[in-house]
């Protein structure tokens, strides 16, 4: 009788990938310096500029006009090119004000990484002036309470606008600017809104919140698969 001899075969399977894999983290940045926010007013009877304010202003009033500031956010750890699926400033109001006719603007500093602000107000009015072609209006703001936070309108465009510069690496700062430079607010009593500053209020200074998605290519993997068989 002519024994079976037995074989034994070693093949690699090959598991396809099952589509990209999209990753959704979410940033909740705070100023964290003195340096890193202002308040510039620039009026032209009246120019004021302060690195230690307690308050960022926005907006106008009866005597005031062309108020606003600047905040700086760092290590800002989205990668170039992702996808920005939501982002909103988070301002905590440090003074009651309710005029209706309050309209501001929100914009970025146009560079891959700004750097923190110096005490020189005409270096301010020049990184303004780089500023984002996208700028989103905050018209109208309802009355503010104090230490209330209050969530800007969407400002996702903007920050898309930023991470997309061919600079741009993770872990790089973000300069917004919120201010009525081009006096759209009306002159009157309480058309303007008080933000805690960092040199207000290390806790209630402005809070950046940004969601993202980043997709990332599948990995395809091989596993041996051992085909024994008898003849």
């Amino acid at each position: 009788m002519k024994a079976k001899i037995q074989r034994s075969k070693t093949t690699e399977e090959v598991r396809p990938a099952k589509g990209n894999i999209r990753i959704d983290p979410t940033l909740e940045l705070q100023v964290g310096a003195s340096s890193d926010d202002c308040q510039r007013r620039k009026n032209p009877d009246d120019l004021r500029w302060s690195l230690t304010q307690g308050t960022i202003v926005a907006g106008a009033d009866t005597y005031n006009h062309y108020l606003g500031g600047g905040m700086r956010f760092t290590n800002i750890t989205i990668p170039k090119n992702a996808i920005i699926a939501t982002a909103y400033l988070i301002l905590r109001g440090s003074q009651a004000t309710g005029g209706a006719a309050c309209r501001t603007r929100i914009s970025a500093e146009n560079v891959d990484n700004p750097v923190t602000f110096a005490n020189d107000a005409a270096a301010f009015d020049a990184r303004w002036a780089n500023r984002t072609s996208i700028r989103i209006n905050w018209d109208n703001i309802p009355t503010w309470t104090k230490d209330v936070d209050y969530n800007s309108p969407e400002i996702k465009t903007v920050i898309q606008e930023i991470v997309n510069r061919a600079g741009w690496a993770s872990g790089n700062a973000i300069v917004i600017f919120w201010e009525d430079y081009e006096n759209r607010s009306t002159w009157a009593y309480e058309n303007r809104r008080y933000a805690y500053s960092y040199n207000g209020s290390t806790t209630y200074a402005p809070k950046l919140y940004i969601e993202y998605t980043t997709v990332v290519a599948p990995t395809v993997t091989t596993q041996a698969v051992s085909d024994i068989g008898l003849d």
